[in-house]
């Protein structure tokens, strides 16, 4: 014999509710909760659904707007508050920049010699590690963001970001690197990312315009940092990884601003001065001893890719060190969502999907380019989709399962690789 169970409490708290346009309500769907007028007399009751000849019978009655719960109907307004996390503008491009082929250039000097033996004599091994800093990191499920660590994040971001313009200001004028610079900024990073990954991978994977290649470094030294979190590093590896992404374009700093910074196409020939730098970073950085050997191996291959259409070596596969291939996963999703002075970003959903079509075409390392979907999801962290329910949402936290992260909307967190609703699509950031 069946036993009746009392029905799931529902939420009709006075601050659940809205006043909404007709337009805005649900269709289709089940009332969550009774619909009022705003004169808070009944208009339809909870499990009633709401149907276009209701929508038309209260038009004719002069009825605009009623109250109703937040969870029945589409969230349209609210999603204009949610704004990315950094205040970065993201986005809107889906269309994928071409392709550039693979170049050796025939820019050398006493340390990219000396990287090159190493590598033709098969030394890139990666140490056995040790405990990997992962265990240090918090469980997140149905965490929403704290308050206080996002404050201090950004203004940890904001402070790194100009202690590394102090750092390459000095590069350029001619004072060799800042060694303790660079150790006090990945140690920062270090601490940074225990606090909240996520928040961290969402502060990371959406940058702000301006101030190349200082804040692209930066925001790459981030990601790196957190896929390689993810990969299972440990401190050390993780430290030098930091340092190689921070110091990595270097050497645009002694190419002319007019080459990158032009709105025109980026044409064979201003690329090919572009395919210099990861050789010129060692003559700008003056004693490459400076930074570590792994630290200048992530500098000097970042821009190679495992299929061989890379630069500045064409190296494949194993020839490229493993940090080096997270630091080019990193790179080239940050670059993807930035805008540069020749073509807008894109939206970090397009951007990821680039990416995975390229780690199928065998250019990406498929371990780090896992490392990146544990890291943001297949819906970047930060960014913005649309929900089965029509709601619009934030997306907070990645998950195991790539394609149903956990979303913020209306300050509700969902976890949608426990709930019901599922994503629809990716959308734009909203608009105030």
């Amino acid at each position: 014999m069946s036993v009746a169970t009392a029905p799931e409490p529902r939420d009709t708290s006075v601050e659940s509710y809205s006043e909404v346009e007709l337009r805005d309500l649900r269709v289709g769907s089940p009332l969550f909760a009774p619909i009022f007028d705003v004169r808070d007399v009944l208009l339809l009751a909870k499990g009633q659904m709401v149907t276009s000849a209701f929508l038309d019978r209260l038009q004719d009655r002069g009825i605009r707007a009623v109250r109703a719960h937040q969870r029945d109907y589409v969230r349209t307004s609210n999603a204009k508050s949610l704004s990315p996390i950094t205040g970065a503008t993201q986005g809107t491009a889906t269309v994928v920049p071409p392709d550039r082929e693979g170049y050796v250039t025939p820019s050398r000097n006493g340390m990219s010699d000396r990287l090159d033996a190493e590598i033709c004599l098969g030394r890139l091994q990666m140490p056995k590690q040790g405990e990997p800093l992962l265990k240090r990191v918090p469980p997140r499920a149905g965490r929403r963001y704290d308050l206080g660590v996002q404050e201090r994040l950004l203004e940890s971001y904001h402070a790194s970001t100009s202690q590394m313009r102090g750092v390459y200001d000095r590069l350029v004028g001619g004072d060799g690197l800042d060694r303790a610079a660079l150790e006090s900024l990945a140690d920062k990073a270090l601490s940074d990312v225990v606090g909240d990954i996520d928040l961290f991978s969402c502060v990371s994977g959406n940058p702000s315009a301006g101030d190349y290649p200082v804040r692209h470094s930066v925001n790459t030294a981030m990601l790196g940092l957190a896929i390689g979190v993810r990969t299972g590093l440990d401190v050390p590896t993780l430290r030098e990884l930091v340092i190689g992404c921070l110091v990595h374009d270097a050497g645009m700093s002694w190419l002319d601003h007019e080459i990158y910074d032009h709105a025109d196409d980026l044409d064979r020939t201003r690329f090919l001065e572009i395919t210099k730098h990861p050789v010129l970073v060692f003559d700008v950085l003056k004693d490459a001893a400076v930074i570590p050997k792994r630290s200048a191996f992530i500098a000097y291959q970042m821009h190679e890719r495992c299929d061989g259409s890379g630069y500045p070596r064409r190296r494949t596969g194993e020839q490229i060190h493993f940090l080096s291939r997270i630091a080019a996963v990193a790179d080239a999703y940050v670059a993807l969502v930035s805008p540069r002075a020749h073509r807008p970003a894109m939206m970090p959903y397009y951007a990821m999907e680039k990416m995975l079509r390229d780690a199928n075409r065998g250019l990406f390392d498929t371990t780090a380019l896992r490392g990146l979907l544990r890291t943001l999801s297949l819906f970047p962290i930060g960014s913005f989709v649309e929900l089965s329910d029509g709601g619009i949402a934030r997306v907070v936290r990645a998950n195991d399962d790539y394609c149903r992260p956990a979303v913020e909307i209306s300050g509700e967190l969902i976890d949608l690789a426990t709930s019901p609703l599922k994503v629809v699509k990716a959308v734009p950031a909203p608009t105030a």
